[in-house]
Formats: structure tokens, C-alpha cells, sequence
């Protein structure tokens, strides 16, 4: 009769385990998948404002926006190589580069509010003439990143407005802004 209750015991532990760890392995992963998500969205934050920095210092090609047609093309080489040397997860070598897929943009106005695709550089170069002759003209360079990282938290599809497409990745972007800068005299 002592062995009974004791056995009873093992029995409500091991059913409080199976009720406990599928949410304790649920709030871990998804912690995870939290921090994975920050550090790209970190990642891609620095990319966008080195690839700016790079781009506003330029004064190579005149006016700017011929950077885009050079071979290879410019500032989307320099968005590649800071991606593929920060270790951006989920990219490779290459995925930015200019090809039929339409994933660099380049241009003499704006940006549109939202990215046109899942995975590109898009620079746009505004206001006076560009390259600046002298402090006084004010010529402006806008990139920006956008990448797609993959949800691997188990369920994610389920969640309403998480998943934004069949293979369950999120898009993050990155935008930055620099004054190009005149020539060193």
C-alpha cells in the first residue's frame, strides 16, 4: 500500500512536466527568435548607415546617380561586401547585386515609402547638383537595406500578420540619409 501513493506522485509530476514544457520550450525559442530578429535589424542599421557614409563621400562620378550603371555597380558592391563581412544571417555574397530580379534600385528622387521587394539596396541621391562643388549646394544620399530572415519559431505561421509570405520570413529594413560632401581642396 506504500508504494501506491509514491507512484501516484511520479505520475502528477510527470503530467505537470508535459503541461509545462511546451511553453517553457515555446517562451525559449521564441527568445531566440526575438534576439535573431534584433541582431539583423542591428545588422542592417549599421549596413545602411556605412553604405550611406561611403556613398556621401563619393565624388567619383558626377552626376551621382551614373554610380548605379558603373561595373560593378555603386553603392550596392559596398552594401554586399559590409553585409557579407558583418555576418547578416540568412545572406550571402552577392544576393544585393544588380541582376534581372530587379534588386537594386537607384534614382534622382525619393524613395517610395515601402521597399518594392523582399531583399535589395535602394539609393536615391536629392537635391543640388551632385557631386557638391562646395559647402554651400546641398546634395543629399538616401540608402536603403532590406532583408528577409526566416521565422523558424515553431507555430509562427499561425500568428496573425507574422508571416509575411508561404516560406514564413520577415522583411526588415534599414534607411539612412547623409549631406553628400564637396571635394577635399
Amino acid at each position: 500500500m506504500r508504494s501506491r501513493p509514491h507512484s501516484r506522485g511520479r505520475g502528477q509530476s510527470l503530467v505537470e512536466f508535459a503541461l509545462v514544457a511546451p511553453i517553457m520550450l515555446l517562451l525559449f525559442g521564441g527568445a531566440v527568435q526575438y534576439a535573431a530578429i534584433q541582431a539583423t535589424k542591428h545588422s542592417l542599421i549599421q549596413i545602411a548607415r556605412d553604405t550611406a557614409r561611403w556613398a556621401s563621400t563619393q565624388t567619383t562620378y558626377s552626376p551621382c546617380d551614373t554610380a548605379a550603371s558603373a561595373t560593378p555597380p555603386q553603392p550596392v558592391t559596398e552594401a554586399d561586401a559590409l553585409a557579407t563581412n558583418a555576418g547578416l544571417p540568412g545572406y550571402s555574397t552577392g544576393m544585393w547585386h544588380a541582376d534581372p530580379s530587379g534588386n537594386f534600385v537607384a534614382s534622382t528622387t525619393a524613395l517610395p515609402v515601402n521597399a518594392p521587394f523582399g531583399e535589395g539596396v535602394e539609393v536615391a541621391w536629392t537635391g543640388d547638383a551632385c557631386p557638391t562643388a562646395n559647402n554651400a549646394a546641398k546634395a543629399w544620399v538616401t540608402v536603403r537595406v532590406t532583408h528577409s530572415i526566416p521565422i523558424f519559431l515553431p507555430g509562427a505561421w499561425f500568428v496573425p500578420g507574422l508571416c509575411q509570405n508561404a516560406g514564413c520570413t520577415l522583411s526588415l529594413s534599414s534607411t539612412s540619409m547623409f549631406r553628400m560632401e564637396p571635394p577635399p581642396e
